[in-house]
């Protein structure tokens, strides 16, 4: 049978033998609080019927979760809610490469002819080189070869074996033609085996000869030779390929353009931006940005770049200490000289408006004065009625015919002083003034 606790009296007994502050130990939580006390005293002190060793426990912080902690070796006690560590952040996001370029977990490696910290800038010259690809078209029937349905896949491996003795064989029936280069199968289709395929041939740019005028050198060549080919009946080589009379068709691809080159080479957010150079070294796309370009677009002091769909834009220098007057980054002007031209240039109309409406307000007083001396000249009587004002004598009547009239709606009189009876002889004294203290 399971013995009973001791009563807490035996507890704090037991623990004040030790030298153990009850105080500190009642201050935690209460299930910490239990597992301390048993550590501390152990199960024999306070009469458990299984003596051992004092419980090695681990505690979790006040106020760090729930108040459960874990107990090595025992089961009893629930174990502690463990938080999961926060995943650590990348310092180096990928960042988001344009135009073909790829992050490598550090920078952006952009692809041929582009650049940037994404890539987002394309280069201002773009060089073909002194060569460029044409294609004549032939279809040939063999038939010395069983068709096989697997042609159409071009990942089996009957139509990559195909393809590569195919391949070996047009290299020797082909190998006059000038600027051979190779041959790109388009279609393959039973009737024995009939392949049509492009005869690639590499030729150069000349400075003044039309490139018209060597493709057709290349298409005449191609041609001798599949004529030969009908006479020989097999090409030569270790898989031979024959044929059986006229079995062949041949057919002129266009000619591209310096134009159509510089397209095919080029994004077409920035296609319309570049423009084709023909030179002793060949074929280059110059971009709007280059001083060579029909349209070039002079930055002056400035970078100029090509963006995607917007063409050339100048990115203007120190532009915290100057500002511009174009956005070629021509008329440069210094931001403190400006701002303080600027402020000179108020103050100076500031000061010039008032120095004019002094003088306008000098000029006005001088106009009124003017008119009221006219006014004085014309009838000096008049001098005592201001022109902006009347004066109200009611019930003054001089020399006034007709003192009770008001026929004119209006009780405005105007005073005229009569200094006839006054005797300008007599003297007024009057007495001196006297203080009188009250």
């Amino acid at each position: 049978m399971k013995k009973q606790n001791p009563p807490v009296s035996q507890t704090i007994m037991i623990l004040e033998e030790r030298k153990v502050t009850y105080s500190k130990i009642l201050r935690k939580p209460r299930l910490n609080r239990n597992i301390d006390l048993y550590a501390e005293i152990g199960s024999g002190d306070l009469g458990f019927s299984t003596p051992g060793p004092p419980l090695q426990t681990t505690s979790i912080p006040e106020g760090s979760g729930d108040g459960f902690t874990t107990s090595e070796g025992s089961g009893d006690m629930p174990p502690s809610s463990v938080e999961p560590k926060p995943t650590p952040t990348n310092p180096n996001p990928p960042l988001q490469c344009q135009n073909g370029g790829r992050f490598n977990g550090e920078i952006c490696v952009c692809a041929a002819n582009f650049y940037g910290d994404r890539c987002e800038f394309i280069s201002g010259r773009i060089e073909l080189g002194p060569q460029v690809n044409v294609t004549v078209n032939v279809e040939l029937r063999f038939v010395n070869k069983i068709y096989n349905v697997n042609f159409q896949d071009i990942l089996s491996l009957n139509y990559r074996d195909f393809e590569t003795n195919f391949k070996k064989e047009m290299a020797l029936l082909y190998k006059n033609v000038p600027g051979y280069k190779d041959v790109k199968i388009l279609d393959i289709r039973n009737g024995s085996v009939i392949v049509n395929h492009n005869v690639i041939a590499e030729v150069e740019y000349i400075m003044d000869v039309d490139l018209n005028e060597m493709y057709d050198i290349v298409f005449q060549r191609v041609e001798t030779q599949l004529e030969n080919l009908q006479t020989e009946n097999c090409t030569g080589g270790t898989f031979p390929l024959c044929v059986n009379g006229a079995s062949y068709k041949i057919a002129r691809d266009p000619v591209p353009t310096m134009e159509e080159l510089c397209r095919n080479l080029i994004p077409d957010s920035f296609e319309n931006f570049f423009s084709p150079s023909l030179t002793q070294s060949g074929l280059t796309c110059l971009s709007d940005c280059e001083e060579r370009s029909p349209n070039h677009r002079n930055c002056h002091d400035g970078i100029c770049r090509i963006l995607p769909n917007t063409g050339a834009s100048c990115s203007c220098p120190n532009t915290d200490q100057y500002i511009y007057a174009s956005g070629d980054c021509k008329g440069k002007m210094a931001k403190t000289a400006l701002f303080g031209g600027l402020g000179a240039a108020i103050g100076v109309l500031v000061i010039g408006l008032l120095i004019m409406g002094f003088f306008q307000l000098r000029r006005w007083r001088r106009i009124k004065r003017e008119v009221s001396r006219e006014r004085f000249n014309a009838d000096p009587d008049s001098v005592w009625e201001d022109e902006n004002s009347s004066i109200d004598f009611t019930g003054i009547q001089n020399n006034q015919q007709d003192t009770g009239s008001s026929s004119s709606g209006s009780a405005e009189r105007t005073f005229r002083p009569t200094l006839d009876k006054i005797d300008p002889s007599l003297k007024i004294k009057t007495k001196r003034p006297t203080v009188s203290l009250t």
